[in-house]
């Protein structure tokens, strides 16, 4: 969240996101009188996804929590869920990372069909984030997690089209 980020800067761990005016590590604090100056009333700013952040700062905060970004399949399984294909189980990062795509048939974190009811994306015209949590527990994944389409764009720790070298 932005809250939580926000503690990471304070606490001198994460550096401050650099962007153009969509970008609300700024924004400011709900005035009664006024609602959030150039903030859509969604909720309160600090509940709302971070954005804005590079891959370096999002690896920074995770550190700082005591964790890592999670890698392609570690995400792809965190949001599709285990799948059960031909009579095999996919239930490991590994499976997921499969490149014939045996286990990748759920397409969004319900299932394959779009429904802009479960997810901030541009087809619900929401036109801003989201609270974290806005649309769950109808838009969570099997694995039980919230937040998985939509809103803002998440950091993997894999980087696409660079073959691994160990």
């Amino acid at each position: 969240t932005r809250a939580a980020y926000r503690s990471c800067v304070s606490a001198g761990a994460c550096s401050r996101p650099v962007g153009d005016g969509l970008c609300n590590f700024e924004r400011l604090p709900r005035d009664p009188s006024s609602g959030y100056p150039g903030w859509p009333d969604f909720g309160p700013p600090d509940e709302h996804p971070i954005n804005c952040v590079s891959w370096a700062q999002a690896s920074a905060f995770c550190a700082w929590k005591g964790a890592r970004l999670p890698t392609e399949a570690e995400w792809m399984l965190a949001g599709r869920g285990p799948a059960s294909v031909a009579g095999r189980t996919c239930q490991t990062p590994e499976d997921l990372a499969a490149e014939d795509g045996r286990c990748n048939l759920r397409l969004y974190p319900w299932g394959n069909n779009f429904d802009a009811t479960l997810c901030n994306a541009q087809a619900a015209g929401v036109g801003a984030t989201t609270p974290v949590g806005s649309f769950s527990p109808a838009g969570d994944s099997p694995s039980g997690c919230a937040d998985m389409a939509g809103n803002v764009w998440e950091w993997t720790n894999t980087q696409w089209g660079r073959e691994a070298s160990i």
